[in-house]
């Protein structure tokens, strides 16, 4: 143990003493205290004056916490004026219709339970049923509605298909009013120069101009001559029409033939007894001749076909 001098309060005199290991675990007890206590006060003063990032972020979600709940408490007390309102209006009204109070539930207690079971008075069996029974004859209506949409579509498929059937257009490209000649009715022969019938209408144009198919049909004649009415297509409609297209150039279908409506049957041409180059147009309806300007409702408006008609009509002479 080490050694040291001490002064001797009794003998008034020093002397040598020896270090107790008492007296060094009280130091070293009492130097961590100390110690420990100082740490805390610093510590205790850090958090009291600086924030970390943390708990800045603590304190801000705890303050808009605190705004939310009193913007919640002010809803809260005008929602219970609201209610409280309902409530009087509510008394109000039995007070008047039915000169009773209103009935008071508590909403989680078993005899409001019990109250919503006596008010539904439809069993779900009932109701299940029922739905049942409606989809039944919603599902027979759609079937009758698909069938009466099935009936229209093919009467429109149908409508289209006789329309196409229908001479309703020009018969030759490039149509202008001047290239109206006469029409059906009584004419001056070019050649014999008497009046003779004229049973279709001239339309005039150079050799070589395409000549189409006025409607859908059938070529039922093809006929190759240097006499009468020349080279000669005749194409039945299925209907009860027929149309002839004469004095062609040349011919581009055959005998047997479908054709639509706008498909091209031939050229305009001289063939035959003409005057000059056009086509001699016919539509026969049951054997009997038809005026083609009247079927030009396709390719026509109103004015056009006035006009075409004064043309037609006021020329005299024929081509053919």
């Amino acid at each position: 143990m080490a050694k040291g001098v001490g002064f001797d309060k009794n003998n008034l005199d020093f002397s040598d003493n020896k270090s107790k290991i008492s007296d060094y675990l009280k130091k070293g007890i009492n130097w961590f205290l100390g110690c420990s206590l100082l740490a805390l006060v610093y510590y205790v003063v850090l958090s009291l004056v600086f924030s970390n990032a943390e708990e800045k972020k603590l304190i801000k979600e705890i303050r808009a916490i605190e705004e939310n709940l009193g913007y919640m408490e002010s809803q809260m007390d005008m929602l219970e004026g609201v209610i409280d309102n309902l409530q009087s209006k509510d008394q109000e009204i039995y007070k008047n219709i039915f000169n009773s109070d209103p009935p008071s539930f508590n909403f989680e207690s078993e005899d409001y339970e019990i109250f919503l079971a006596e008010v539904d008075t439809i069993n779900l069996s009932t109701v299940a049923g029922h739905t049942a029974d409606k989809a039944l004859a919603l599902e027979s209506r759609m079937s009758d509605f698909e069938r009466v949409m099935n009936s229209v579509s093919a009467f429109i498929s149908d409508s289209l298909a006789k329309a196409k059937r229908i001479p309703a257009i020009i018969p030759i490209e490039d149509f202008t009013l001047p290239k109206t000649g006469a029409t059906v009715g009584d004419k001056m022969h070019p050649f014999y120069k008497t009046v003779t019938e004229h049973t279709g209408l001239d339309l005039v144009t150079s050799a070589g101009t395409k000549v189409m198919a006025t409607a859908d049909g059938v070529v039922t004649s093809v006929i190759k001559s240097q006499k009468g009415k020349g080279n000669q297509v005749i194409i039945d409609h299925s209907n009860g029409y027929q149309t002839t297209y004469s004095h062609l150039s040349n011919i581009t279908v055959s005998k047997g033939q479908k054709v639509k409506q706008g498909a091209v049957v031939g050229r305009v041409g001289t063939s035959g007894t003409v005057f000059a180059p056009h086509l001699h147009y016919e539509v026969i309806y049951n054997g009997e001749y038809m005026n083609p300007i009247d079927y030009f409702f396709v390719d026509l408006n109103p004015v056009e076909y006035r006009e075409m008609m004064m043309i037609a009509v006021n020329t005299g002479q024929s081509l053919d």
